[in-house]
């Protein structure tokens, strides 16, 4: 399994890869945080409040505060992820207008927690994610 973990008080980065998951590694679960998840690789479904959501490499899910999901594997192929999870008070502090958070907050549970690559008008937010972990592993 490859791993990386950056944590501090407001923010707790990883990226895993599990070259033989098991479905029963991962439960239903919610955090008192915001969280993006970026899957890198693997087979998929989300379920966030009950709503499905197969997943294609490249896909973020976005996770409100106390937002119940679970990732349900649809094979052992190996699975990578990156997830971010932030505090409301670190995003506050970067943005007082809360624009970071509306994605996250002006919809109901459940919906719209899904993102493609063709969501984005570029590929920046991904080369970042990926740049964060690949300096990790030089060092």
């Amino acid at each position: 399994m490859g791993f990386f973990s950056f944590r501090d008080g407001a923010l707790f980065v990883h990226h895993t890869l599990d070259e033989h998951p098991s479905s029963g590694d991962f439960s239903m679960h919610a955090h008192e945080c915001y969280e993006l998840f970026y899957f890198d690789k693997g087979s998929a479904v989300f379920w966030v409040e009950g709503t499905p959501y197969p997943l294609l490499p490249g896909d973020m899910m976005l996770f409100n505060v106390s937002e119940a999901h679970k990732i349900e594997l649809q094979s052992d192929a190996p699975y990578e992820r990156t997830a971010v999870h932030f505090s409301g008070e670190l995003a506050r502090a970067v943005d007082p207008s809360g624009a970071l958070l509306h994605p996250f907050c002006s919809r109901p549970l459940g919906k719209g927690n899904l993102l493609h690559p063709d969501d984005f008008k570029d590929d920046y937010w991904r080369q970042c994610l990926k740049n964060i972990v690949a300096d990790a592993a030089d060092r």
